[in-house]
């Protein structure tokens, strides 16, 4: 792969992820495991683009499993959302754009009734003008839009540190600023689903328990009830 100069590579658990330079710009290069998780990403960055933030791709090599993307200069949102260069009330204003992001994709997806997978804050860059890209789309398949929605409430939950008064608060903010309803038994099913995926995932029992009495704790269950409740009338 002489044709690139490797800068940096990022942290990723399935695949080899860098950033490079290539004719002078700086351009992402993603070496998947598998040619499905190719297939699934190059697909589904190629419908989004031009009608949603999501990176653009500049060339796709399948012999070698190779996509080369824009490279987004930003930061990601779990570490935004957990460092002290914002405050509450930015942090919620980041997260009711993550809601547009997301209520976004599910109209521009409601007749494919696809869900983008691996909905965690860190795949979600915030740029330099502020405005929010979806990145990681390897995991997309068939799915219904609570299964999104219940995992990067969990996600916002279970960034260090966990289940505190702000990330429940972040939470209710994105749930009341998706456009889109929610089926509260199915959202209620996944929540719960996805506590326990990420328990599994981080060798940790301990998450799945707590996570499951703050959540009663904090109501989330109940204040979604109530949205959805408002938004009916």
């Amino acid at each position: 792969m002489s044709e690139f100069e490797f800068l940096e590579r990022f942290k990723s658990r399935k695949n080899r992820v860098y950033r490079v330079r290539a004719n002078g710009e700086t351009k992402v290069l993603k070496i998947f495991s598998s040619s499905e998780a190719l297939n699934k990403e190059y697909q589904m960055l190629d419908l989004l683009k031009d009608r949603l933030n999501v990176p653009r791709i500049h060339s796709i090599e399948r012999r070698r499993r190779m996509l080369v993307m824009e490279f987004i200069e930003g930061k990601n949102l779990c570490d935004l959302v957990n460092s002290t260069e914002y405050d509450i009330t930015d942090n919620l204003r980041i997260i009711e754009k993550l809601a547009r992001w997301f209520s976004d994709f599910r109209l521009l997806l409601k007749d494919k009734q696809m869900v983008r997978g691996d909905s965690i804050l860190r795949n979600f860059i915030l740029d330099y003008k502020g405005e929010i890209y979806g990145v990681d789309f390897e995991e997309s398949r068939k799915g219904r839009a609570e299964e999104d929605i219940a995992e990067i409430c969990i996600s916002i939950l279970t960034t260090h540190p966990e289940f505190t008064e702000e990330k429940f608060e972040l939470c209710k903010r994105f749930l009341k600023a998706y456009s889109g309803n929610i089926d509260t038994l199915f959202f209620r099913k996944q929540l719960f689903k996805t506590l326990e995926k990420f328990s599994i995932r981080r060798r940790d029992v301990a998450l799945k328990d707590t996570g499951v009495k703050e959540m009663k704790k904090h109501g989330l269950i109940w204040y979604l009830d109530n949205l959805q409740k408002e938004r009916s009338i």
